[in-house]
């Protein structure tokens, strides 16, 4: 079991420093909820003041920042880019680690590659192999830069459902396979706010060749024939990079090759399993 020291959601240089104690789990899975009940039950009878997601803002302002808050439009404080922190890495490693997880073979998707590498980066000795499945290290091109600009500006100002109309059968080589539907369904949950902040983290991720030069441990690079989002050639390229990488061509297949090339794609994961249960 591990304690897990989170940093609050204010963070510096406009909001004081704050952090948290959480002993039941990350991803949204927290004890707050279940805190705040056993606050309002120890108080029972007694007056008590709720402030507001304001207040609550201005409460852990910095002094300088206060007057800021109150008239946004002032150029008083100039502006300062948070950016995001993609912490899906870090809490899912926090997940594999205190659940005893040490020889399990991840397998990212596209982005889920991405976060794959930054976990094999910040833990290597906890898993025993990696699959990039129509994945990369490789940061974005400045020509990816500014699509992936064009592309938030469209849903600001038209949402992700027009977004998704065209973007969803472009990921596929054949426009009319069967399971876009399903794949359209999955897309149109995402919440704007989502699909905005995880574009932002694409553009703007570093690159983690590193990963692959340094990985003392086999793995799978999955490559899409026609991938429309990442080249074969360069995947190609990074199964270079270490003579313990492996690397496949799904055929006539696109970015979607787990539902394209469903039956292929299992059986190239599950062959790659064996043989790092090999090597253990």
């Amino acid at each position: 079991k591990i304690v897990y020291n989170e940093l609050g959601p204010l963070r510096p240089p406009v909001f004081r420093n704050t952090a948290f104690f959480d002993f039941k789990g990350v991803n949204g899975n927290t004890e707050s909820g279940i805190r705040f009940e056993a606050f309002k039950k120890s108080i029972q009878g007694k007056e008590y003041l709720l402030m507001g997601y304001e207040e609550i803002l201005t409460h852990f302002l910095k002094q300088e920042y206060l007057h800021y808050a109150k008239h946004p439009k002032s150029n008083s404080v100039s502006e300062i880019d948070l950016g995001l922190i993609l912490q899906v890495e870090n809490d899912s490693n926090v997940i594999a680690y205190s659940n005893g997880f040490n020889n399990a073979i991840l397998v990212g998707h596209s982005i889920g590659g991405y976060v794959a590498l930054s976990m094999m980066d910040q833990k290597p000795g906890l898993y025993a192999g990696l699959v990039l499945f129509h994945s990369t290290s490789r940061p974005d091109t400045p020509a990816k830069k500014v699509n992936r600009n064009k592309v938030i500006a469209f849903v600001k100002e038209h949402g992700v459902s027009k977004f998704i109309d065209s973007f969803v059968p472009g990921l596929y080589h054949l426009k009319d396979h069967q399971t876009i539907p399903f794949a359209y369904r999955i897309a149109s949950e995402t919440l704007e706010s989502t699909f905005l902040a995880y574009t932002e983290a694409m553009r703007d991720r570093p690159s983690t060749e590193q990963v692959l030069i340094n990985a003392n441990v086999p793995i799978l690079i999955i490559a899409g024939q026609y991938d429309p989002v990442i080249e074969v050639a360069t995947l190609e390229e990074q199964a270079r990079l270490n003579n313990r990488i492996l690397f496949c061509i799904l055929p006539n297949v696109g970015h979607m090759g787990l539902l394209e090339a469903e039956k292929e794609a299992a059986q190239a994961i599950n062959d790659f399993a064996k043989l790092v249960k090999s090597t253990r």
